[in-house]
């Protein structure tokens, strides 16, 4: 029995895109192009999955600020005096209209 051509085409799309899955997760992990989230770290290091990094217009100067959140925690990733990365912590404040 022969199968039709729209069942041949799908199969070969689903399985395509499962080998394409599986070398974008195995490569990536390799070339540090991302970090897969599965993977464990030594005890006192911060796992993959708890990291999220954004750029954002967050003080509203029309330039973007580079945060890294940890465990939902907002840091603000700037180099220091001495021209190190480092993290700093902040907070939002909304502005208020005070009326006279």
């Amino acid at each position: 029995m022969t199968e039709s051509p729209f069942k041949t085409f799908v199969c070969g799309i689903g399985l395509g895109c499962m080998i394409g899955a599986l070398a974008l997760d195995t490569v990536g992990i390799y070339s540090g192009k991302f970090i897969s989230p599965r993977l464990e770290v030594q005890q006192g290091y911060v796992a993959p999955a708890n990291i999220r990094m954004r750029l954002k217009d967050q003080d509203f100067n029309g330039e973007k600020e580079t945060i890294l959140e940890v465990d939902e925690k907002p840091y603000l990733l700037m180099y220091d005096s001495e021209n190190k990365p480092t993290l700093r912590p902040y907070e939002v404040i909304p502005a208020r209209i005070n009326t006279k």
